[in-house]
């Protein structure tokens, strides 16, 4: 049985990486779990490209808010929010006419996270990103109205590269009972 939470506790974010490439059966193993990601009413409103390409993956990071601390990874997901699937969907789980916004952001970050997850199981070292929209879609050829919300870069890690001291609030000091209150 897989120690999830061992799992969750070493996955990092990855500030320099290797050029050496992600083996193409990691790949299909790493989208199998963003398919399988929860979603509002199943509505699964994203779609993935998978980026190869040096240059591509260049202007994506390039486009990032914080992509000048990182290195290229070899390879890049990317996480379209299919604007067809969330404003015309007949998947409801809310009570309006369509799926909302903050419900497409959410189900679109279950996926991320199943990826990296599962990356970090195979070895695989990850970093999330989040683009700028106008330039990501222009780079990707996005339909009108889809959006590129997050986006993970995948690869090996640089022996020695930079690292942020990874530290986490105390689970007593995040948590309350019943209602919100702090000590």
């Amino acid at each position: 049985m897989v120690d999830f939470l061992k799992i969750a506790r070493t996955r990092k974010t990855t500030y320099e990486f290797l050029t050496k490439k992600v083996d193409e059966g990691h790949i299909i193993k790493i989208m199998e779990a963003g398919r399988w990601a929860p979603s509002c009413s199943n509505s699964q409103p994203w779609h993935f490209i998978v980026v190869k390409d040096k240059e591509r993956i260049k202007k994506m990071i390039d486009s990032a808010s914080y992509g000048a601390f990182h290195t290229d990874p070899p390879l890049l997901i990317v996480f379209v929010l299919d604007s067809e699937c969330w404003e015309t969907s007949d998947h409801r789980c809310i009570k309006n006419d369509k799926l909302g916004t903050m419900e497409a952001y959410l189900c679109i970050a279950m996926p991320a996270l199943s990826m990296v997850f599962e990356a970090t199981s195979l070895g695989i070292q990850s970093c999330i990103l989040t683009p700028e929209q106008n330039i990501s879609s222009k780079i990707l050829k996005l339909n009108k109205g889809d959006q590129v919300p997050i986006m993970i870069g995948l690869g090996y890690e640089k022996p020695g590269s930079f690292q942020k001291k990874r530290t986490r609030k105390e689970l007593k000091d995040l948590t309350s009972y019943e209602y919100f209150g702090r000590s």
